[in-house]
């Protein structure tokens, strides 16, 4: 790789012994020089058929005289016999969420090694607005990388910006198999979002499942859930990882919920494959289903607090099909399949609540529980 120019000179500091083949297409013209005797805008040319001629040409095969597969393959990690550096995590008390420095020794599968690291730090912290940097020499800071909570995958910039290469999120998310540091992942999200998370999505199946058929009771499972049973139609249990069971066959898993672009169409999917009639429209809301419902929105509104909130069910005795609200285990409201919520030393309807706030769930709920939320 010669250096007698300026120009020459930063293409191998940065790239190295095979930064001529990176940039060897006609768009690199510019690298013009008289070491090697080329004529004025014709370098990237030139550059392209020495390579090609030294039996390289197979790294501008199908993909264009940008060949951009080696560029991305080399950040990847893949198909390269490059070793990934090593590397150093830190952790950094700057901002309000769960902040770390990823700082790589090379540049070399930095992509690889971000994907690595960051889900052991999502397995290990349950936080969706847990943040990770990345650092890797000759660049510097390749950026701060934040999961979406709508793809599962790392990303950084803006979200919406990710979305845009993700607009098609009915089909299952696929990840770029990695030879190195990041193993080659099935289809869908790679780690299974946080408990809270999936907890907070069984509650909403189970009430939007209640909802289009009434005649179903929700009982609780203990650890292992939640189960919606019922004389005319099929027993359905939802683990608190999301995932439904029908007949001990699991038919949809937490993956494939979380990456759904179209929730309510999910639930029409659902039904089908239950077996019970696929519902265009809730049925009227009924005071045990206000119940449910209330529960879904609770858990979901409660996802991201630093406390444990849980609801318990009573399945025998006089309470069977009652619920209690707990807080880091201390017992908040207790819930009647009746409609009625004892809190704070007072009995509450929560049917007629949501008739007077004019069918809406919300301002029931924060009227009703506003004291007790965060």
């Amino acid at each position: 790789m010669p250096k007698e120019t300026p120009e020459l000179s930063l293409l191998s500091r940065v790239w190295g012994v095979d930064a001529l083949m990176y940039f060897a297409h006609p768009q690199m013209d510019w690298v013009t020089h008289d070491f090697l005797g080329f004529e004025l805008r014709t370098s990237g040319r030139q550059i392209s058929r020495i390579y090609e001629e030294l039996g390289d040409a197979k790294a501008f095969t199908d993909c264009g005289s940008l060949h951009m597969h080696i560029h991305l393959q080399w950040q990847l990690g893949i198909g390269n016999n490059q070793p990934a550096g090593g590397s150093h995590l830190y952790s950094s008390t700057e901002g309000r969420h769960p902040r770390f420095v990823l700082d790589l020794e090379k540049m070399a599968g930095w992509h690889a090694q971000l994907y690595s690291a960051a889900d052991q730090l999502s397995a290990d912290f349950s936080n969706p607005e847990l943040e990770l940097m990345v650092v890797a020499p000759p660049v510097g800071p390749l950026g701060t990388f934040k999961r979406s909570r709508t793809t599962g995958l790392w990303h950084s910039g803006s979200h919406e910006a990710h979305l845009l290469g993700h607009s098609n999120l009915n089909g299952p998310l696929r990840r770029v198999p990695s030879a190195v540091c990041m193993p080659a992942t099935g289809p869908t999200l790679t780690a299974v979002p946080s408990m809270r998370h999936t907890s907070a999505m069984a509650f909403w199946l189970a009430s939007e499942l209640s909802r289009r058929h009434p005649h179903y009771v929700l009982h609780g499972a203990g650890p292992e859930g939640l189960s919606l049973v019922s004389a005319a139609g099929p027993r359905i249990h939802i683990s608190r990882q999301a995932a439904v069971s029908v007949g001990g066959r699991e038919i949809v898993n937490a993956s494939e919920l979380f990456a759904a672009d179209d929730k309510r169409g999910l639930i029409g999917d659902l039904e089908a494959k239950i077996g019970v009639p696929i519902r265009k429209h809730a049925a009227p809301t009924t005071e045990r289903t206000i119940v449910y419902r209330t529960m879904a929105h609770i858990a979901a509104l409660v996802v991201a607090e630093k406390a444990a909130w849980d609801f318990v069910a009573f399945n025998d005795g006089d309470s069977a099909g009652a619920w209690r609200l707990t807080r880091d285990g201390d017992s908040l409201a207790f819930l009647t399949p009746d409609g009625n919520v004892s809190i704070s030393g007072r009995t509450v309807n929560l049917l007629e609540r949501y008739h007077f706030h004019a069918h809406r769930m919300t301002p029931m709920i924060g009227e009703v529980f506003g004291a007790l939320l965060p």
